[in-house]
């Protein structure tokens, strides 16, 4: 079910359960500096709600609910209201159902078939990594001591999930929940995690113009130059080799569609065709190295 208006604008109030593996740098997508200025008003949350994951999410939530009833004889009501932390009310939770009688609740996953390998056997609590910290808040936040993950597997497969509550995870929660809030309040966002997948991307949307000016770079940035360009170098030299063993099995097979290992697995060539299609206009800031010192108005960076 999609969010109101009303339950978007209470997430910028406080940390809900999606956050909480952002910020315990479990979430491949986001990071904590992001969402920080997220929370902060600084940056607009990025909009979801035209993905087809989101949109496929939302149409079969009912169905798995009712899929989860069957199979456990649960019954479970829509929970409409933003839930608060009693002690620590910047603590928020939008839970997807209530299970009647009981004190658990459940919560509703459509996993592609890419990310099925994260998760584990039907009946167990070994739910994807990245959803564990989401469920613990949610069971911290409403103080329920069970909570269930109803998890359809790449459109043909349910699996459900019993995960308990845990004191330790409780106090993590919290912790590092409260140390990331007062970040927020004092407008003092955590580093940027450059090794994060998100890392590239979020610094194209902070940065996305250039004013014709030019910094002078601390002096540690030149180790981090030559890193670089070593880096880039054996990734050439990498993709060369690779190309040399493509070219070493094409030869040898020449005209087979199959090439056979000695443990019996192989290669396969078969016709791939591509229909022809139109590129969107779109425009990026591109970053590349000059070896000719560029000229422009000069700016020094803080040290």
């Amino acid at each position: 079910m999609p969010l109101t208006e009303a339950q978007k604008e209470a997430r910028l109030q406080g940390l809900g359960g999606s956050d909480m593996a952002t910020i315990l740098g479990l979430n491949p997508y986001q990071q904590a500096h992001e969402l920080c200025l997220i929370k902060m008003g600084a940056m607009e949350a990025p909009d979801l709600s035209e993905k087809d994951a989101v949109l496929f999410g939302h149409l079969l939530e009912e169905p798995i609910a009712a899929l989860y009833t069957e199979r456990t004889g649960k019954k479970v009501r829509r929970v409409n209201v933003t839930k608060h932390h009693k002690k620590y009310p910047f603590l928020i939770g939008h839970v997807d159902r209530d299970v009647v009688g009981e004190r658990r609740g459940l919560e509703i996953k459509n996993v592609g078939f890419r990310m099925a390998p994260l998760w584990g056997k039907d009946g167990s609590a070994d739910v994807a990594e990245s959803y564990i910290p989401q469920v613990m808040h949610y069971m911290m936040v409403v103080d329920y001591e069970a909570w269930d993950v109803a998890a359809m597997i790449g459109g043909q497969e349910c699996r459900i999930y019993h995960l308990e509550r845990d004191k330790e995870w409780d106090e993590l929660l919290i912790d590092t929940a409260h140390e990331f809030w007062q970040r927020v309040e004092n407008e003092e966002p955590p580093s940027i995690d450059y090794q994060h997948a998100s890392a590239k991307e979020l610094l194209q949307k902070l940065y996305a113009k250039t004013d014709g000016t030019v910094v002078t770079f601390p002096d540690e940035l030149w180790h981090w130059h030559q890193v670089w360009q070593d880096a880039a170098k054996t990734k050439l030299q990498m993709e060369k080799v690779i190309e040399a063993c493509r070219a070493r099995f094409l030869d040898l097979m020449r005209d087979s569609s199959v090439g056979l290992l000695p443990d019996g697995t192989g290669y396969v060539r078969s016709l791939v065709k591509v229909k022809a299609h139109a590129v969107e206009a779109n425009e990026y800031m591109a970053m590349k190295y000059s070896k000719k010192p560029p000229t422009a108005k000069l700016e020094s960076i803080p040290k």
